[in-house]
């Protein structure tokens, strides 16, 4: 999974992040769906779609596995912006089949909350 360390500089930029004194909220998705794959297609990613992927799985650590649609984790990290208790924090992100929570924040804050317990 650490091909080229890429994940040993994703830690050095997390460590940093959390070391500067600014407020964040750090979000790990799993592999990413839903396109696009190239800076080519980058113009189509305002046409891609959750398809039935769209109910959200949120973890702490460093334990969480699989995949995550490109627009759950854009919603996640919009919600984030808005959720006071979720500052600080860093979270794992993927999608699974069934509806999910969409733009309604009472559904974000209480997947985060969840996370949290666990």
């Amino acid at each position: 999974m650490n091909l080229f360390g890429v994940l040993k500089y994703k830690k050095m930029a997390e460590d940093f992040v959390r070391n500067s004194g600014i407020p964040f909220t750090i979000i790990r998705p799993g592999r990413l769906t839903d396109g696009p794959y190239t800076s080519y297609d980058l113009n189509t990613l305002v046409k891609a779609t959750a398809g039935e992927r769209r109910a959200v799985e949120i973890g702490q650590g460093d334990k969480l596995v699989g995949e995550a649609s490109r627009l759950v984790v854009a919603e996640a990290c919009i919600q984030a912006l808005d959720i006071e208790s979720t500052q600080g924090k860093i979270y794992e992100i993927s999608s699974v089949k069934g509806e999910g929570p969409g733009s309604h924040q009472q559904k974000w804050k209480q997947l985060f909350a969840a996370a949290e317990s666990n």
